[in-house]
């Protein structure tokens, strides 16, 4: 079974990848503005 260069799902996904890209980078971003706060308010409740 070979399947064609034509085929819909790999240009799908093609398409889809930057958005994927974007959505993983933008929650990456999310998680380490997250951490750096907890940090911030732990840090300033010690001090």
């Amino acid at each position: 079974m070979s399947i064609p260069v034509t085929s819909p799902a790999p240009a799908s996904l093609f398409s889809s990848l930057p958005f994927l890209r974007v959505s993983v980078v933008n929650l990456f971003r999310l998680t380490i503005f997250r951490s750096l706060s907890l940090l911030l308010t732990t840090s300033k409740q010690y001090t």
